[in-house]
């Protein structure tokens, strides 16, 4: 179900001519560790999910 939606999606956002937006993801985000500046804390894990 979630790829009929992804492919219905692309498909209508495309012809209405959405901007795809920019990727904001630097290099340092790739080797960034819990407690650096600007990493924020996980959200507490919520019980049968």
């Amino acid at each position: 179900m979630n790829v009929v939606v992804t492919v219905v999606l692309t498909f209508a956002l495309k012809a209405f001519k959405v901007p795809e937006g920019v990727d904001e993801t630097n290099p340092g985000d790739y080797t960034a560790d819990a407690g650096d500046p600007g990493v924020k804390e996980e959200l507490p894990v919520i019980a049968g999910h």
